[in-house]
């Protein structure tokens, strides 16, 4: 098991990055956030969507040792939350972003709202669906089970978060936690996520209970630039930790004895 430690600080911030959002599923976008996005394109697409939303963003370190000391990486932009904080209609937009040494780019979003007229539970699953299209599973609500749950997939692309053959698709959300690569790889093992995760592909996921519906979630996680990124990351601080360990050893002096 992996046993990086990383820490996490809140910062207001407003970044610039440039680049270009590499292609992902037309269908996969929360009011205009898709996947792939820079952290700046991300902002306009959140003040695009509401000016209103305060943007907090979050950093994050990770701890490596070098058999003595502690060390931590340089802080780097993972999470920003858009929040309403002044309006009537609560509403909070969770941004996750991959982390060095490759490039950050928007890798998870999670968006939970309120809704101030709230439609019929019918009303509310027919305007997603007409959304994003007919759903890779679709679980409707039942009496034991008061919540609809619908998720798409990208095609032509496997499912890594399966745990056997039978399911169609199950989603995972995006984190910064290095030991999730351990749960992967025993996905690997049974079959269900190839040897390369970045063909791993994405998935949306839309969740609403209640009638009328007073509140629903809709996220979405690039699986495949996730996991190719968190890899990367944790060759990186694996590194960072050998070079530690061999600068320690050589700056080791023995006592007068």
């Amino acid at each position: 098991m992996r046993n990086r430690i990383f820490t996490a600080t809140a910062l207001c911030l407003v970044l610039t990055t440039s680049g270009t959002v590499a292609a992902a599923p037309d269908s996969f976008d929360i009011v205009g956030l898709r996947l792939g996005m820079t952290e700046q394109q991300a902002r306009d697409a959140i003040k695009a969507h509401n000016p209103q939303l305060q943007l907090n963003a979050k950093t994050l370190s990770y701890t490596y040792s070098d058999g003595v000391k502690q060390h931590q990486t340089a802080p780097a932009l993972v999470e920003i939350l858009a929040v309403a904080t002044h309006q009537q209609v609560p509403e909070n937009i969770t941004l996750l972003f991959s982390q060095p040494p490759q490039p950050a780019r928007l890798v998870g979003v999670r968006r939970i709202a309120s809704l101030p007229n709230p439609p019929t539970h019918d009303q509310m699953v027919q305007a997603t669906l007409q959304k994003y299209g007919a759903p890779a599973v679709n679980r409707p609500r039942e009496r034991l089970k008061p919540e609809t749950r619908l998720i798409w997939i990208e095609p032509g692309k496997p499912q890594c978060w399966r745990t056997s053959a039978k399911q169609v698709a199950v989603f995972t959300p995006a984190s910064a936690v290095l030991d999730v690569l351990d749960q992967f790889a025993q996905r690997q093992k049974i079959g269900t996520a190839p040897a390369d995760l970045s063909q791993c592909g994405a998935i949306a996921q839309f969740v609403a209970s209640s009638d009328p519906v007073r509140q629903f979630t809709v996220e979405m996680t690039d699986t495949g630039r996730w996991l190719n990124a968190l890899q990367a990351t944790d060759a990186w601080v694996s590194g960072l930790e050998e070079e530690a360990r061999k600068a320690r050893v050589g700056a080791g002096a023995t006592p007068k004895l």
